[in-house]
């Protein structure tokens, strides 16, 4: 998986929770829990009983990742669990729900509600980031192409994101990789539709897909554990309301700041061979890596 590759790993702000948010502490509405097993708990590739069918798993696959590559303009839902380790060593537990709307090659808009509640805007070569708890937002310049942009975030910041790979232009290529190793576990029911199970192991991640039978091959259910991390943190996503002939009004992409929100900067990551010192014969152990700033331009607030 691209998301989980040496390449780095996207940034939440861009395609999950909104990185500047977190959560509320007020009432939320309800987030229905993905179906078994547990939510937040996906097994793991090897530990299925069944063998898996690779050519007929990489099929499937291909004809999901080529169903979104050619659908330019569309929009879904999702129902998410994700756990991950805390600061002190316990997990910690977030739900939440999110309407999403692409515009390729160029626009992404997002609205979560729940744990996590906030927007996020991808157009005109800019992300803006608003997060309702902080009543804060940030914005930084990222390249013109969805795909580059992902690129770039991953290279400038290092969260966990389970779903970027679904935005590329070619899922296949963004989920693929050599040490890829499974394949089609078989048919299961998932919000009322047949699926098609797809589960992979890599070195650093276990991912496992349920995409609908017949002709709207779309994905159901997405299921990562991210094995090298303290944890090992885990996501659950059940996605609904695919509309795949969506006609987003171009407004849904122009960044709305709320009035009277703040606008903070967003810190990006150096990396650590950058900061090290040229002398690299010194016994002084390396420092940790830098941080810098980005400085937002302001867009309009409402």
């Amino acid at each position: 998986m691209k998301i989980a590759s040496d390449r780095g790993r996207l940034a939440a702000v861009l395609v999950a929770a909104v990185v500047v948010g977190g959560c509320t502490g007020q009432p939320k509405p309800p987030v229905p829990e993905p179906a078994a097993p547990k939510a937040g708990e996906p097994t793991a590739a090897a530990t299925k009983a069944v063998a898996p069918d690779r050519a007929k798993g990489d099929e499937i696959l291909k004809a999901m990742s080529t169903l979104l590559a050619e659908t330019q303009n569309f929009t879904f839902a999702t129902d998410e669990v994700h756990k991950r380790s805390g600061a002190n060593g316990q997990p910690v537990e977030r739900k939440f729900s999110r309407e999403l709307a692409v515009r390729r090659p160029d626009a992404v808009w997002f609205r979560s509600q729940g744990d996590r509640e906030g927007q996020v805007w991808y157009a005109d070569k800019k992300l803006t980031v608003v997060s309702d708890k902080n009543k804060t937002w940030a914005q930084a310049e990222v390249p013109a192409t969805l795909d580059e942009a992902m690129d770039d975030i991953a290279a400038r910041f290092d969260i966990l994101m389970p779903m970027a790979d679904l935005l590329y232009s070619s899922p296949w290529d963004a989920y693929m990789s050599a040490e890829s190793t499974g394949g089609w576990m078989g048919v299961e029911t998932i919000g009322g539709k047949q699926c098609h199970h797809i589960a992979y192991s890599q070195p650093v991640v276990d991912w496992e897909l349920w995409i609908a039978e017949g002709a709207e091959a779309l994905p159901c259910r997405l299921a990562i554990v991210y094995k090298n991390e303290p944890g090992p943190p885990r996501s659950d996503i059940l996605f609904r309301d695919w509309n795949r002939a969506a006609n987003s009004p171009a407004d849904r992409f122009v960044a709305a700041i709320p009035q009277g929100y703040e606008r903070i900067d967003i810190v990006e990551r150096v990396p650590a061979s950058e900061d090290a010192s040229a002398d690299t014969s010194a016994s002084v152990p390396a420092a940790p890596a830098a941080t810098a700033t980005v400085t937002p331009t302001e867009p309009s607030q409402k």
